[in-house]
């Protein structure tokens, strides 16, 4: 039996939650989603590969941390496990590398983060953890049973079309004894290899697209995706008439949202740890904590809804930027409902759309 589905944590709500909490993937993370990652409560972080040299999300971004700079950039935290599934040079479409993620799904400490160069491999590898198990009538508590048949169609659901590759369906055979399908499962998406380009978005259905708050410099991926509309749900700054605070951004050992930002003390009470070395934040930081976050269009204040605006809209000038400001405790009120049912009604057929809101959720 599945459990109940928690949402997305603000931190690492680019990681995608396969069928139980226990259980997510994700694509190859930089520097921030590691420490995202160990920092928003995965006590397992798992690679698909090992990554002996550093690549690059664009030339003008920093490199994506080799396997070892990984493995220093986790140091600080005692209690997360780090594990590497596959040896140089083999090949994860076999039955002895499920056997690999099932020893590790049994063995490691949960919840786990398993990654790969763009999700493709690692929600794959997850999926046919469960099949496998199923097969070996083993299921752990919270694990559903996975059928051959409905391996591939929750790939298509997450938007992974693994029955297109014949080595995929005759592994998944062997993992269940049963027969190759001859049909399988297909995602309908309008952008195929969505994933190549931008692995931290969701598909939704056919050209529409949900996310959490991308970073400021992930914008330009965006745009060579094509999007012909992006919705922002996200609160903006308070009017002079509004009793409300902006909405936070995610910052580096720092718990929870901070409520009076004026005060140096509350950012230092909310430390997740008082003894992080100062470098860990940067380089050259002179404290242990962030405060401020313009990654995520953060300022002094908070969530600055009028820089991303501006930013994006700079990398995707062909693209229309609504912004539907979308509470976080009132939810999606009928007004709101009605300016989305309007955008989809006179957009959906003029390319792909983007949603979204700090983690996701409100869409």
């Amino acid at each position: 039996m599945t459990s109940v589905c928690s949402p997305p944590k603000v931190k690492t709500w680019w990681s995608k939650r396969i069928l139980s909490d226990s259980y997510h993937c994700a694509g190859r993370l930089n520097d921030r989603q590691v420490k995202f990652a160990a920092e928003g409560g995965f006590s397992t972080i798992a690679s698909v590969f090992r990554y002996p040299e550093e690549e690059y999300e664009r030339p003008e971004t920093a490199a994506l941390p080799t396997t070892e700079q990984t493995i220093e950039i986790l140091s600080p935290f005692d209690d997360i496990n780090f594990a590497v599934i596959l040896g140089t040079g083999e090949n994860w479409k076999t039955e002895a590398a499920v056997v690999k993620v099932t020893e590790l799904c049994r063995s490691r400490p949960k919840p786990i983060l398993l990654y790969c160069d763009n999700s493709f491999v690692s929600a794959f590898l997850l999926l046919a953890y469960y099949a496998y198990v199923t097969s070996h009538q083993d299921n752990g508590e919270d694990e559903p049973e996975v059928s051959d048949r409905e391996l591939f169609r929750l790939g298509a659901r997450f938007g992974y079309d693994y029955g297109a590759d014949p080595s995929l369906v005759e592994l998944v055979s062997k993992l269940t004894g049963n027969a190759p399908l001859s049909r399988t499962s297909a995602p309908d998406t309008a952008i195929s290899n969505w994933y190549e380009l931008y692995w931290p978005i969701k598909p939704v259905y056919k050209n529409w697209f949900n996310c959490g708050q991308f970073q400021s410099s992930h914008v330009p991926l965006l745009a060579r995706m094509g999007f012909k509309t992006v919705i922002n749900t996200r609160m903006g700054k308070p009017g002079p008439e509004e009793d409300r605070k902006p909405e936070d951004v995610s910052l580096l050992n720092i718990s929870g949202n901070v409520d009076d930002k004026n005060d140096l003390t509350n950012f230092l009470a909310k430390r997740i740890s008082t003894s992080r070395p100062e470098s860990y934040i940067a380089e050259r930081a002179r404290i242990n904590f962030e405060f401020i976050n313009p990654l995520e269009f953060g300022d002094v204040d908070g969530y600055n809804a009028e820089t991303e605006r501006r930013h994006v809209t700079k990398f995707l000038f062909s693209a229309r930027y609504w912004h539907i400001p979308t509470g976080m405790n009132d939810g999606c009120t009928s007004s709101v409902w009605k300016r989305f049912q309007e955008l989809m009604k006179n957009h959906s057929d003029s390319g792909s759309q983007l949603v979204h809101c700090r983690t996701g959720f409100r869409e």
